[in-house]
């Protein structure tokens, strides 16, 4: 099998055979595929963005799957958005895997997929992946109803942006490894917001929020308890409805095990549209058990 990069002129069947594809959750990889025109966005930014690859598979003149990536040279870091095959799975999948081995050693490389997928699953494990996350796939549509809790309500209140104070150590103790780390928002001036919760005048629960052209997502919630949780969910949902102009849904990836999170976030009427498992390679699991 050969691994090349994505002929354009292929882009569009590619498209159609990978909407076909993710009709059953059981082929799904994260960012999940909205429709055949949504991939054929993907693949094309993939093409054309420096940070972007997309390859496909050949066995002669055959094609057989295609794989995506966002990767980050500065930083040795990569994520697999996408890896899909319509034909001979397993070998597909290997060499996808294999040629992401030998392009970028010693890279992190994160790879998001459905709870359901256990082909890709399985090919990850066998290529040194671990699972990082297992998560719940909540969403909220945007913008989102009436009675919401809003800044200053329930002690929640908008950080200003900028150096982030005396929040910086708060926010890396409490989203330890996250990308979006306090050095990285005091250095960004847009695409995010956060909002904090306090109590007795100290700040003890922050929500931060992310936002893409279509897509809202909380990257990170810390409270006290479920009412905070709740208050901090509603405040984001109303700030989402008011700030994110064109933003249509509120995504939350909330941690299968964090019961009093998904509990508060079901109770702001956010409905689970699947299950997320995160797999992570690093330099140290470059090999296979």
């Amino acid at each position: 099998m050969t691994i090349r990069i994505l002929p354009k002129e292929r882009v569009k069947e590619t498209a159609q055979r990978v909407w076909s594809l993710v009709q059953h959750a059981d082929a799904r990889c994260y960012p999940l595929v909205k429709s055949a025109a949504d991939f054929e966005r993907t693949l094309t930014w993939a093409l054309e963005d420096d940070s972007g690859r997309a390859r496909s598979c050949w066995k002669g003149r055959e094609l057989l799957g295609v794989c995506c990536l966002f990767v980050n040279e500065e930083e040795r870091y990569a994520q697999l958005i996408a890896l899909y095959a319509w034909d001979r799975f397993r070998p597909v999948a290997d060499a996808f895997l294999n040629w992401i081995d030998e392009a970028y050693p010693a890279f992190t490389i994160d790879a998001g997929v459905s709870g359901e997928n256990a082909r890709l699953s399985d090919a990850l494990a066998r290529h040194g992946y671990r699972i990082a996350d297992d998560c719940l796939d909540l969403r909220h549509p945007l913008p989102a109803g009436d009675g919401l809790a809003c800044e200053d309500e329930e002690g929640i209140a908008l950080l200003e942006k900028g150096p982030l104070g005396a929040y910086a150590a708060l926010h890396d103790a409490w989203f330890p490894g996250l990308y979006w780390n306090a050095k990285r928002l005091s250095e960004t001036s847009d695409g995010w917001a956060v909002l904090t919760a306090r109590q007795d005048g100290e700040i003890t629960g922050a929500i931060l929020l992310i936002f893409g052209k279509e897509l809202a997502e909380v990257y990170g919630l810390h409270a006290a308890d479920v009412a905070m949780a709740r208050a901090l969910l509603s405040a984001a949902l109303a700030y989402c409805s008011e700030e994110a102009k064109g933003v249509g849904s509120l995504l939350f990836m909330a941690e299968a095990a964090d019961e009093p999170c998904v509990r508060a976030a079901l109770a702001c009427g956010f409905l689970q549209m699947g299950r997320y498992v995160g797999w992570r390679k690093t330099p140290c699991h470059d090999r296979d058990d």
